[in-house]
């Protein structure tokens, strides 16, 4: 009886964790990278929030707008392992989208400049849009 009650024990604890691990722990689908670096004001806001200050190690998910003050730096870097540096007094939105099989990663600078280290992309689109330009990244590096 014992054995059996085991078992089960067992089983049981096996389907909870499976379950767990292919549901709750799995990161937003929407994520898109983490700001891996943050040198004085830097900012986020999002669609729910108005503008915070944030840390490194903040997620940077689908939608949210970046701003830094004076002097300030901040560097974004993606699941692929693309970087953004996003220069002093910069403000941008970021925001993917799937589009027949393909990620489209898009960039919008509002005011400022960032730098760029864009990896191959593989079945993705890396856009970088200003109010004067846009340009599709294939997998370079510059500034923009």
């Amino acid at each position: 009886m014992k054995t059996k009650y085991i078992l089960l024990t067992h089983s049981l604890i096996t389907i909870i964790l499976i379950f767990l691990l292919s549901t709750g722990f799995r990161t937003n689908d929407s994520t898109m990278g983490l700001i891996t670096k943050v040198i004085l004001e830097v900012a986020k806001k999002t669609e729910k929030t108005d503008w915070k200050k944030i840390d490194k190690g903040e997620p940077v998910i689908s939608g949210d707008h970046i701003k830094t003050g004076k002097k300030s730096l901040a560097i974004i870097k993606f699941k692929d392992n693309s970087m953004l540096r996003v220069r002093e007094q910069t403000e941008l939105k970021i925001f993917s989208e799937l589009q027949k099989g393909i990620l489209w990663k898009t960039t919008e600078i509002k005011s400022g400049s960032v730098g760029f280290n864009i990896q191959k992309q593989e079945n993705a689109q890396f856009i970088l849009s200003s109010p004067t330009s846009v340009a599709s990244i294939r997998g370079t590096q510059g500034k923009i």
